[in-house]
């Protein structure tokens, strides 16, 4: 009678989430080499603006669009043109991204891309 292979343990709850933060993480590194200039603001989850008199502005800007139910292509506009304006006056900007937002919109392109290959 041939051997019949042990099933596999069933995955904890702890090999799900090690799992989860690899992806995640391979999605951030890929995110990370995007110039910001060519992420959309709804992709934004905040930004964290450095002046070089060591000021510090964070503007969470998935919550201020949420709260004010404010329209992404005009705040984009808005905030560019503030930006270009105090450029003289900044350090860098960090722009945290909405991953899980991110990588849903990636998934659909591609899916879109793909669905007639």
């Amino acid at each position: 009678m041939a051997d019949v292979p042990d099933l596999p343990a069933p995955i904890s709850t702890k090999q799900k989430q090690d799992w989860l933060a690899k992806i995640l993480g391979r999605w951030e590194d890929l995110l990370d080499e995007v110039d910001y200039k060519d992420i959309p603001l709804k992709l934004v989850a905040k930004m964290v603006v450095h002046l070089k008199d060591g000021k510090v502005i964070e503007l969470n800007i998935k919550e201020m669009a949420n709260e004010y139910q404010l329209n992404y292509e005009k705040f984009e506009e808005v905030l560019d043109k503030k930006l270009q304006s105090v450029e003289h006056q900044l350090e860098h900007i960090d722009w945290h991204l909405d991953t899980t937002k991110a990588i849903e919109q990636i998934e659909t392109a591609t899916n879109e891309t793909l669905k007639n290959i």
